[in-house]
């Protein structure tokens, strides 16, 4: 008997945002449906009409469970696609609206969704014009799934992509990380804590306009929805063709959720969110745009979270708080994420990955549990070395372990993912 394999069916994973996903869209899609415009792979397509230019997005929402702290999948399904118009530099303005609904499914729960896409629309400025509603017999679909398209105009002088990134840009991180993954993952586990947590669904677009308006040359916008900001960050300087480096102190997470995603193993670099945005910027710029950007109610915990650099193309960095010198690297598509030092010799043996994430690290192009909590979490492990022996990573970070010798630094670290 044939074993199938992950080229042979899809799996979960091919949905996660992460490494499988990208070769679905590079190996299958994108060769059937190329085009300049999809080509870029951005959050949607920007494309040239008579009368000027427009954004063009769409998406699909199957999140479970369907009403959640700090939202539903109504408003989601409306902010998601606003956001996407907007991180293309556009005004959104039209949405289309399309539902697969399973027979049976509560009339007052619909109602309920629909309340709250109207909410959502309002509160965006858009108008939902067109859609369409199908219903199919029970156990066909689960429960409700919704498609959302929208339109925006994107006006003279606004280029941005990413593909745009340039070195010397400064890396801004409008809000705290991991918030709305951790929340459906929890509540859909049925696991609950000492403080609550709460989606960050929230439409971007006014906050956008204020960005674009200001005068900051901004080269790109990205939000960092499925996959997380570590994933978003690599295709970014995949398509840039450029070297990111961020700082681990100073990446935005809110206690409650650190210690969810440590509690559970996942690293919230590789977590979804859904009301953030990634900018990239001149470095003498940044800090006039991130005044603008705290000015607005969805980005008052915006920081600077790193920069773009010559080196190493395609490559994402983290300095890591416990290092004396050097950083995580690893090659977009890749498994392997190493830590060297800053004359980019000194390497040690690999070790596996799966356990509590004590440490946020970065790799290319995540795969499966740690890009997608509302998916199975398939179970990774971490272990770091000082000076050639494994630590306890607490005893590390509290200073225990630590040596004082610089070559005694934590050295190398190897992601394996089962996929």
């Amino acid at each position: 008997m044939q074993n199938d394999t992950q080229d042979d069916k899809i799996i979960l994973d091919h949905g996660s945002g992460g490494k499988m996903a990208h070769r679905l869209t590079t190996d299958l899609l994108l060769p059937a449906f190329h085009n300049p415009a999809l080509a870029m792979l951005d959050d949607g397509a920007r494309l040239d009409l008579a009368g000027g230019r427009i954004a063009f997005s769409t998406d699909t929402y199957v999140v479970d469970p369907l009403f959640f702290p700090g939202g539903s999948i109504g408003d989601l399904a409306i902010n998601g696609t606003v956001n996407d118009v907007a991180m293309c530099g556009a005004v959104p303005l039209y949405l289309s609206v399309g539902m697969v609904i399973e027979e049976g499914f509560p009339m007052a729960d619909l109602k309920r969704v629909v309340v709250d896409m109207q909410g959502a629309a309002k509160t965006a400025g858009v108008q939902v014009v067109t859609g369409d509603t199908k219903v199919v017999p029970r156990g066909a679909a689960d429960k409700l799934f919704i498609n959302t398209a929208g339109i925006g105009v994107i006006h003279a002088g606004v280029n941005v992509s990413g593909a745009n990134a340039r070195p010397g840009d400064a890396v801004i991180l409008s809000g705290s990380m991991a918030d709305h993954g951790m929340t459906i993952l929890t509540r859909r586990q049925g696991l609950t804590f000492e403080t609550d947590l709460t989606s960050d669904s929230a439409p971007l677009n006014h906050m956008v306009a204020d960005m674009l308006a200001s005068g900051c040359e901004i080269h790109v916008l990205r939000d960092p929805t499925r996959g997380g900001v570590g994933t978003t960050l690599n295709e970014i300087a995949e398509k840039s063709r450029v070297g990111i480096r961020i700082h681990e102190r100073r990446l935005p997470i809110k206690p409650a959720v650190a210690g969810v995603c440590e509690l559970l193993g996942f690293d919230p670099l590789y977590v979804a969110n859904e009301g953030k945005l990634l900018a990239f910027v001149p470095a003498d710029q940044a800090e006039r745009l991130l005044a603008v950007i705290r000015q607005s109610p969805y980005g008052r915990a915006a920081c600077i979270i790193g920069e773009v650099i010559d080196d190493h193309p395609g490559r994402v960095f983290m300095k890591p708080v416990l290092a004396v010198s050097g950083s995580w690297i690893c090659s977009p598509g890749s498994n392997c994420l190493e830590y060297v030092e800053e004359s980019m010799q000194s390497k040690v043996a690999r070790q596996p990955y799966g356990g509590p994430v004590g440490i946020a690290v970065v790799h290319g192009l995540s795969a499966s549990a740690g890009s997608s909590p509302d998916r199975k979490d398939h179970g990774h492990h971490l272990s770091y070395h000082c000076g050639g022996r494994p630590v306890d990573v607490d005893r590390c970070a509290s200073g225990e372990d630590r040596r004082t010798s610089e070559s005694h630094q934590p050295q190398h670290v190897h992601l394996r993912s089962r996929q």
